[in-house]
């Protein structure tokens, strides 16, 4: 990365070149994100199963926290590209859900005692103003969860399952304790 004005702008006139391509497939990629959103909102439209309702509830927070004013600048560039997929498996959900009403209850209970973990840690550290690449991690392997409990056939970017993420959270703990202990010194 640059260090001073002149590297940044040397940086900039080297690529120049390749941002209207870049620009043209990040268009292409927030378009079919929001029709795959748009096509998942219809689905929230008319008469709502009360059985179903728990599973719905996490279907919109997911959505929530998948698209909202800002996604595509505050989405790292290596996950915003994996949102389509991620969308695509909350089709599968939908299309699942009367089925497998009673597993879907039992994952959504499991995914949202993670979620919950992964939104307090998140809180403290926005008021710490500390930037954790563990907890980053955490969160994105999340959506690759779901997508393996949801989805399977679409496939998940690594091989993930509920043991993987307690691995991951004792990482995203030992980087809090690891910054406390050098806070300390």
């Amino acid at each position: 990365l640059p260090r001073d004005g002149a590297g940044l702008a040397a940086l900039a006139e080297k690529k120049r070149g390749g941002w209207t391509e870049h620009a043209e497939r990040l268009a292409r990629l927030t378009l079919d994100i929001l029709k795959l959103w748009h096509a998942l909102q219809k689905r929230f439209k008319g008469k709502i199963d009360l059985a179903q309702a728990v599973a719905l509830n996490d279907i919109k927070r997911q959505l929530a926290n998948l698209v909202y004013p800002g996604f595509v600048r505050e989405t790292p560039a290596e996950w915003l590209k994996e949102v389509p997929r991620y969308l695509k498996a909350i089709e599968q959900r939908f299309d699942k859900i009367s089925a497998q009403l009673q597993r879907d209850r039992v994952w959504t209970g499991e995914l949202n005692a993670c979620w919950e973990q992964y939104l307090a840690r998140t809180a403290k550290h926005a008021k710490e103003g500390k930037r954790d690449p563990e907890l980053q991690l955490y969160r994105w392997m999340l959506e690759e969860y779901r997508v393996s409990l949801f989805a399977q056939q679409l496939g998940t970017r690594m091989a993930v399952a509920d043991k993987r993420l307690g691995k991951q959270w004792v990482l995203v703990e030992a980087a809090d304790q690891t910054d406390a202990a050098v806070a300390e010194f």
